[in-house]
């Protein structure tokens, strides 16, 4: 938990506990043994059986949705001016910053990387532009990593 951050923990409170402790904020805790899981939707055991295969495409498929949710751009007149006229500002990235960016990203959970992508490349693209850069360099790639995860609360 503390190298790699999975998307997705299936367990008791100790896991839940643990998650809280390796800072976690991304990955989707589902409780799946006791204490935590007495009340289900299912019958029996949380997995048990076709209700219990069920329960945890549902639990899945949920949290799927609220990942998406979370991160996914509002389609709206406004939204979609600002989108285009912050793609048509995109700056070339230097190779070095390029490689830094995606090493960083390595570690974040696979479903909120787009999320957490788009943030680093926005704000170490305007930290370039706030030095005067025409090019994105590896200085401003780590700092935008740096907002980035200040902004997510890691």
């Amino acid at each position: 938990l503390l190298a790699k951050q999975p998307a997705f923990v299936f367990g008791s409170i100790n896991e839940h506990i643990y998650l809280s402790e390796a800072g976690a904020k991304q990955t989707h805790f589902i409780p799946v043994s006791f204490p935590g899981a007495i009340v289900r939707r299912t019958v029996g055991t949380p997995y048990m059986g076709y209700s219990g295969v069920m329960n945890l495409v549902q639990e899945l498929v949920n949290k799927f949705y609220e990942s998406l949710f979370s991160f996914l751009p509002v389609e709206t007149a406004q939204g979609r001016a600002e989108w285009s006229a912050a793609r048509a500002g995109q700056m070339p990235w230097h190779a070095d910053a390029t490689v830094h960016l995606t090493k960083a990203l390595d570690a974040v959970p696979f479903i909120a990387r787009i999320s957490a992508m788009r943030n680093a490349r926005t704000a170490a693209e305007d930290h370039a532009r706030a030095r005067g850069e025409a090019m994105v360099q590896l200085e401003d790639a780590v700092q935008g990593m740096m907002q980035a995860q200040q902004r997510q609360g890691n």
